[in-house]
């Protein structure tokens, strides 16, 4: 029923180049502007190819500067661990090269098309993998009775061992659930003349930046105009916003038949670096950014937007969630927690230090010294080990406060769809690999591809061999 929904996937083309010096950069410079016979490519703009040849790598150099400069003072940066300190407080710069590489529209296209079989598999394997116990994932019921059996074993150990697998999700009619409606993937344009893109990887958990190609568009006008004349004809209209907010309306219909819900975005908070992006979205895209403090469970089973005037919150049947899945359906009183990768090292320590059982990646109820540091975990009156509650709940009924809403109920029982529900569960570079050589030609439609999304790096060997296996054992 669900084969025909819609799932985009928002593409950042990175460039490499390592510029060493000058000469590195003139000699990329000539591999992406000439072809080899040292002649401007055919379909280069004639002004703009000019001003590339005119430019030295000196003055290209100083554009970059200014362009990392600029993305910088608008929070293009990351946090990351420093080494000294052991903490995620280091901020770092995102270096921003300002070499423009126009290629042909339809190599574009079919960059983005060379995903769609591989997101199609990964939806029809999460629909399997939250629809059944884990005691019944056999090849023949995860759809999965052609590939390898190392492969297949080494699939589902992944997904196991991911902090994000929740179980509690689980639920049969899930089977149907319209997985993935957005996934941002990392690629580079290897050769300007040929359609053989590399793919890094995929954000299929809350991929963010999708306004930063307008960000980079604005500064590139600012700082370099005179390439920015020279494209402005090429520039297509940007139409990512419109496509974004019809792609959850129309998972949102598909998933709870009913039409005259509004989708909502929820993102991580006003103090987390990414807002800026999630409100812009916001904007942009005419979906209202709220709380989950506005939003309650009405009579009449639907969710509400609190508006403030009762008889006009609006049924609430979509929501784009820039928060991460497991801070959005956290529950205490269920069991659900809340869960970060950049504790599995602190659970395991303190785990070890006080002799408690600590899941890897779970948010506890942590007490901390005068500097900040973790030093302890509270625990209930039997001695188990305190979930952390998570900032913000859902709003109460304003006509009957002792309505609760219970967000992943209703995700079961087709009241409202959730655009990040089990994306991070197969957010994994080794899932990309196996998944791009193994599921994705099953879910080949009409594309014209020369090859699927897939990362640069093979998988071993005795995995892609055509080996003849015997499943009896499994099925």
């Amino acid at each position: 029923m669900y084969s025909k929904i819609p799932t985009i996937s928002f593409f950042t083309v990175l460039l490499s180049l390592f510029l060493n010096n000058s000469r590195v950069m003139a000699e990329h410079m000539v591999s992406f502007y000439h072809d080899k016979k040292g002649e401007i490519r055919r379909y280069l703009p004639s002004e703009f190819a000019q001003i590339y040849q005119e430019r030295s790598p000196e003055a290209q150099w100083a554009i970059n500067e200014k362009l990392t400069t600029a993305h910088s003072n608008y929070e293009m940066t990351f946090q990351v661990k420093d080494p000294e300190t052991g903490k995620y407080d280091k901020i770092v710069s995102v270096d921003s090269n300002g070499l423009v590489i126009p290629f042909p529209e339809g190599h574009f296209s079919q960059l983005v098309d060379s995903s769609g079989p591989l997101l199609r598999s990964l939806r029809d394997l999460l629909q399997k993998i939250y629809s059944l116990p884990p005691s019944e994932w056999t090849p023949k019921k995860l759809n999965l009775s052609h590939v390898p059996l190392k492969a297949f074993e080494e699939i589902i150990a992944i997904i196991k061992g991911n902090i994000y697998y929740e179980e509690k999700y689980t639920d049969s009619s899930l089977k149907d659930y319209p997985f993935l409606p957005v996934v941002g993937f990392d690629a580079a344009i290897s050769d300007p003349e040929t359609i053989d893109p590399v793919f890094f990887e995929y954000n299929s958990g809350t991929p963010s930046g999708i306004t930063n190609n307008i960000q980079l568009l604005e500064e590139l006008k600012k700082i370099d105009p005179e390439i920015f004349q020279s494209l402005l004809p090429y520039i297509k209209n940007d139409s990512t916003f419109k496509t974004l907010r019809e792609i959850i309306e129309r998972n949102a219909f598909a998933w709870t038949n009913y039409k005259n819900g509004i989708s909502v975005i929820i993102g991580p908070g006003e103090f987390n670096a990414a807002h800026p992006d999630v409100a812009s979205i916001s904007l942009f895209t005419g979906m209202p950014l709220v709380q989950k403090e506005d939003l309650y469970l009405g009579i009449d089973g639907f969710v509400h937007l609190n508006t403030g005037k009762e008889s006009f919150d609006p049924i609430v049947t979509g929501i784009y969630s820039r928060s991460d899945e497991s801070f959005i359906l956290q529950s205490i009183e269920e069991g659900i927690p809340a869960k970060d990768p950049g504790h599995k090292e602190i659970n395991e320590e303190l785990s070890e230090r006080l002799n408690l059982k600590l899941k890897p990646g779970v948010l506890y109820d942590y007490e901390y010294d005068e500097e900040g540091d973790i030093i302890d975990v509270g625990r209930d009156s039997e001695g188990n080990p305190r979930l952390m509650k998570v900032y913000g709940s859902f709003g109460k009924n304003p006509l009957d406060p002792k309505i609760e809403l219970n967000l992943l109920k209703l995700i079961k029982e087709k009241r409202i769809y959730l655009s990040c529900l089990g994306g991070r569960t197969v957010d994994d570079k080794k899932i990309f690999d196996l998944a791009a050589h193994y599921l994705a030609p099953n879910f080949r439609r009409n594309e014209k591809l020369n090859k699927y999304a897939s990362p640069p790096l093979a998988i071993e060997e005795d995995l892609l061999k055509n080996e003849v296996r015997d499943l009896k054992s499994l099925l």
